[in-house]
């Protein structure tokens, strides 16, 4: 029996503020049934209808959202065969040749797959879930992916406030003194030119990317750190540094990297938080529930204090407090009929900031069926968070750090990105150890 889907749904208004942004991915060598197998695959996904999100068409004007089920198995294409030295290549000609009225769009190129999706259809999750189904064998023989019918709660953003702030009371004023008071106390670091990058305010943003202006170059360079590699790092964190996190140490060096190539780096840094870890064990969303909070970070070097400063904002609230407010913001924006446009050309900023998109070591993402003999590539770019940002997005596959930067041409040289990047992903214990042996003593008055 047929089931008839209806031809408009309501999003989250979390969905409305990022549709128009994007995310770019590549990965392989992958056994994917050519275009007919990936095409197999997304019908059986959209055989549940718009709760899994594809065929949905993004609008930042509306919370009702069409859904076409035939767009995306018509921007199902096939391309040149590539291998993971022509990735970067391949995003980069993806994005500029994109249609806009694709959401969802998929090259085949040999084994392995580019594809491109609006960040309004989800975010990191989504973007996962996505990958492993179009590698999926059971999907294109029509098995459900079990993320597309897994329990999802109408009201992530609800649900999440009240379990978090429900069940400590003691939260919600530690939210409103940290929004207030300084949580960090560090002198601001020298940069090349001799300027402090510091800024005034210790307080988190609450703000989200906004999409890139049309015709702005966007460039995409990329690095991994090897199996051995990534593993030495792990050593040496449990000898150095224990309790703390791979992720934060490898931002550390990747920020290290690129200071020691003269790029002014800002001490003001977006941190993406997934909302998703305050929700019930049992409960999920396939929405857009991550959110970018401005963090003053005026020394990365001290891992110590970095390590602090993200358990604080995760046991406050912050995230959900942000993306409470984003939503108000899209809100009042689609009242006021008013968007948000590029009028000027963009100029150079002084200073470059950093944007830390991680993915981390998603199990969904380390089932992936890669073929061959070689460990298998994957690859996310995510769309700069603006004209002055360098967004960083990595992943663990594998036990292999993988980090891809994007950001606008007129700002900074793809070249020195390039190198710090292979830098980091070759020697991060070396930045970590010169850092640490170069770092000013730090005051931390919240602490």
């Amino acid at each position: 029996m047929n089931v008839v889907f209806p031809s408009h749904v309501t999003v989250h208004e979390t969905d409305v503020a990022l549709a128009g942004n994007w995310t770019v991915v590549a990965f392989g060598p992958v056994d994917h049934g050519g275009v007919d197998g990936i095409r197999r695959a997304l019908r059986t996904t959209m055989s549940v209808g718009p709760a899994a999100r594809v065929g949905l068409r993004p609008d930042s004007g509306t919370r009702r959202w069409r859904y076409d089920p035939g767009a995306p198995l018509h921007a199902v294409r096939e391309g040149s065969a590539i291998t993971e030295d022509d990735y970067d290549t391949a995003m980069s000609q993806l994005l500029a040749t994109h249609d806009p009225a694709e959401p969802l769009s998929i090259t085949v190129r040999g084994d392995h797959v580019v594809f491109y999706m609006d960040h309004g259809l989800g975010d990191g999750q989504m973007i996962i879930n996505l990958s492993h189904t179009l590698a999926d064998a059971d999907a294109r023989n029509g098995i459900v992916p079990r993320w597309a019918t897994a329990a999802q709660t109408r009201h992530p953003l609800a649900v999440a406030a009240m379990r978090c702030f429900g069940t400590d009371p003691r939260r919600l004023p530690r939210l409103l003194r940290s929004r207030i008071h300084p949580s960090i106390g560090v002198c601001g670091r020298k940069h090349a030119g001799g300027g402090s990058a510091g800024h005034g305010s210790t307080q988190t943003a609450s703000t989200q990317a906004a999409p890139t202006a049309a015709g702005s170059p966007v460039e995409v360079v990329a690095a991994a750190a090897t199996i051995e590699c990534t593993r030495e790092l792990a050593r040496w964190r449990d000898d150095h540094r224990p309790g703390q996190s791979i992720s934060i140490l490898f931002f550390a060096a990747l920020d290290a990297a690129l200071r020691a190539e003269g790029l002014a780096v800002d001490d003001v840094a977006k941190v993406l938080f997934d909302v998703r870890r305050y929700l019930p064990p049992e409960l999920t969303t396939l929405a857009n529930l991550s959110a970018g909070i401005d963090v003053y970070l005026p020394d990365t070097t001290d891992t110590v204090l970095l390590s602090r400063q993200w358990r604080r904002i995760i046991d406050c609230g912050h995230p959900i407090a942000n993306l409470m407010l984003v939503a108000l913001r899209s809100k009042l924006a689609r009242l006021r009929s008013a968007r948000a446009t590029d009028t000027l050309p963009p100029t150079a900023p002084d200073t470059i900031r950093l944007a830390l998109s991680d993915m981390g070591r998603h199990a969904r993402l380390n089932d992936i069926a890669f073929v061959g003999e070689t460990q298998g590539s994957y690859r996310v770019m995510v769309a700069p968070a603006s004209h002055g940002h360098i967004t960083l997005t990595t992943a663990r596959l594998r036990d292999s750090i993988r980090v891809a930067a994007s950001f606008h041409s007129h700002v900074v040289d793809a070249d020195t990105i390039r190198r710090a990047l292979r830098a980091a992903c070759s020697t991060p214990i070396a930045f970590l150890e010169a850092a640490a042996s170069t770092a000013p003593v730090a005051t931390n008055p919240a602490a």
